[in-house]
């Protein structure tokens, strides 16, 4: 998609956003997605490669394992740093970790 601010230079951008109706409100909707900052052909290559055999519940336990891999790697000492601080820290680990974890 491309954009323009007010009419002139064009900003280029993705976003998302999906809105469902279930015909049956006790049947979940599943979704597999990829994800590329390089273009969609990568993204869908990359959800093939990632997710091969797609069960909810396996690429669920999969993704919590490896996110707890890399996050147990982080030892904080929290001698005399504010809960709120620790709380900052943390979600801003989690975030970087949720963009770049194919990276590490």
């Amino acid at each position: 998609m491309t954009l323009a601010r007010d009419g002139s230079d064009p900003i280029k951008y993705s976003a998302v956003l999906l809105r469902f109706t279930s015909l049956f409100p006790e049947t979940p909707i599943l979704v597999r997605m990829g994800m590329s900052f390089i273009s969609t052909s990568q993204a869908c290559s990359n959800a093939e490669g990632e997710i091969p055999n797609w069960s909810f519940e396996d690429v669920s336990q999969s993704a919590v394992a490896q996110f707890e891999n890399i996050l147990n790697r982080i030892r904080v000492d929290p001698t005399g740093v504010s809960e709120e601080n620790l709380t900052l820290f943390y979600s801003s680990v989690s975030t970087f970790l949720s963009a770049f974890l194919n990276l590490i």
